[in-house]
Parts: C-alpha cells; structure tokens; sequence
C-alpha cells in the first residue's frame, strides 16, 4: 500500500473516532474571572475549545469530501469503508459487479474522494495499490 493510500484509508477510519472524540469533550464552561488577575487555566476552556474547534473542522471537511461523491460512491465510502455494515461479497450483490468489479469501484470512490478532501493522488497508482486492500 503507497502512502498516499494509507493517508485515505487513515482519514477514513478516523472519522468515525473523530465524531467519538467530539462527542466526549466535555461542555466548555464559561471562564471565571478573579479579582486579582492571575492566569489561572484550571478548567482548560480553551484547550477544549481549540480541541473542539479543531475535529469538529476535520469533521466537515471529510463529510464535504464524502457530499461532493455521487450517491454510489457515497455509499461505498459510508457503508463499506467507514460503518464496515456490509461485506465485499454484500456489495458485489449489491452493484451485480464481480469482486474485481467492486473493487474498481470502490478504488474510484476512494481517489475522488482524496481528490475532493484535497489529498495530492495519482490515480494511476492510486488505483494498483487499492485493488488488493
């Protein structure tokens, strides 16, 4: 597998852990402010802020990446790839495709997606390491 192919699979299989992180980052509270003024960072409300800032941007970017595929690779990428809610032999059934068939498709859902999440690919060899994974 090329790193370009790591990268998008990477991307992919951490958007699921990245919705999880969003969701366990407790309520930011509203700073108190002393008196005297001390820096005081005991409830790190900006540490969760920027953290909350930064994968709820990844978030968006990667289901922009995903709304900008057509419906059928949309479904390869969501189904297949992130949710793993249907096997390779499922989505053969499904598309009436051989596996080399399937695999032709989901290697095309996975360059446009780079393409559209702005990932530098070449298709070419994009494609040759995808076949088999």
């Amino acid at each position: 597998m090329n790193k370009t192919t790591k990268e998008i699979m990477g991307v992919l299989r951490g958007y699921a852990t990245l919705k999880q992180d969003l969701d366990n980052i407790a309520m930011i509270t509203s700073p108190s402010f002393d008196a005297v003024n001390v820096p005081c960072h005991a409830n790190h409300s900006e540490n969760k802020f920027v953290r909350h800032a930064d994968i709820s941007f990844q978030i968006h970017k990667i289901e922009q990446a995903i709304d900008e595929l057509d419906s059928k690779e949309r479904f390869i990428i969501l189904k297949y790839i992130i949710d793993k809610e249907y096997t390779q032999k499922e989505m053969c059934q499904r598309y009436d495709v051989s596996k080399s068939g399937f695999n032709y498709q989901k290697n095309q859902a996975l360059t446009n997606f780079a393409k559209n999440y702005g990932l530098n690919c070449r298709s070419d060899d994009t494609k040759k390491e995808l076949v088999y994974n």
